[in-house]
């Protein structure tokens, strides 16, 4: 019988597999980490979803969370730095948004919903 030999690549790679595999089937990734929020609005668009869920203290956003199923992958991480330590009112959470790297449709449809909102 003919020995089979891992090379280290092959180990590397097994290994990588198993991370992905790992951080794909926890709970965090399945069902997203929750936020103890106190601002939340979501609207459909189309070009997708989106929720925002914001964790404001003192005037300021300590943390977000952001769900959509828009087909642009950079969508929640945009918009997860602008709002970070961003003050807590219509102005300049939509001036962070129209600073932001996102499509001009979809800054103009963010922009829009917060407008919306009763800050």
């Amino acid at each position: 019988a003919a020995a089979s030999s891992v090379t280290l690549k092959d180990a590397l790679e097994a290994e990588k597999i198993r991370t992905y595999f790992e951080i794909n089937r926890s709970f965090d990734w399945l069902y997203g980490r929750k936020l103890a929020f106190s601002f939340a609005c979501e609207e459909r668009f189309s070009w997708g979803g989106l929720e925002l869920e914001l964790l404001v203290d003192e005037g300021r956003v300590q943390d977000c969370a952001i769900y959509t199923d828009a087909m642009d992958h950079s969508l929640a991480a945009e918009l997860k730095q602008a709002f970070a330590g961003c003050r807590f009112s219509t102005e300049a959470l939509c001036g962070a948004v129209e600073g932001s790297g996102l499509a001009d449709v979809m800054r103009k449809d963010i922009i829009s919903l917060l407008k919306k909102q009763e800050l």
